[in-house]
């Protein structure tokens, strides 16, 4: 009789065993995937930081590059603004050896008599 009484103690005390033991190995293998998932995440900490690096670096190399094109715009605008000048001054050389052609023409004209050959 009172073996009967402790039987379902017993089964509840098996139930409970039981339950536990199915608990713990969910609880196991959530910590393996727990554990699997932050190494996971300390590679890919490890990724970014090489990639923060890497934009660090793209980054200085585009600081260099916009200072080398700044650089160039100012020679550009430079042998500009000479071009013109010397465009400036190759108008007024022009002007000036019209200006003489037309002069001598004049002058031959006065120094050569009427009706003479000019060479």
């Amino acid at each position: 009789r009172a073996l009967d009484l402790q039987r379902p103690a017993v089964a509840r005390a098996a139930n409970t065993v039981e339950l536990l033991r199915v608990e713990t190995q969910a609880a196991q293998t959530l910590w393996g995937h727990n554990q699997g998932l932050r190494d996971q995440l300390r590679r890919a900490e490890g990724e970014v930081g090489k990639l923060h690096e890497e934009v660090a670096s793209r980054d200085e190399q585009v600081t260099v590059l916009n200072e080398q094109v700044a650089s160039l715009e100012a020679e550009c605008d430079e042998e500009q603004r000479l071009s013109e000048l010397l465009q400036q001054q190759v108008a007024a050389m022009e002007a000036r050896a019209l200006e003489h052609q037309t002069t001598r023409s004049r002058l031959g004209e006065s120094l050569t008599p009427r009706g003479a050959l000019t060479p």
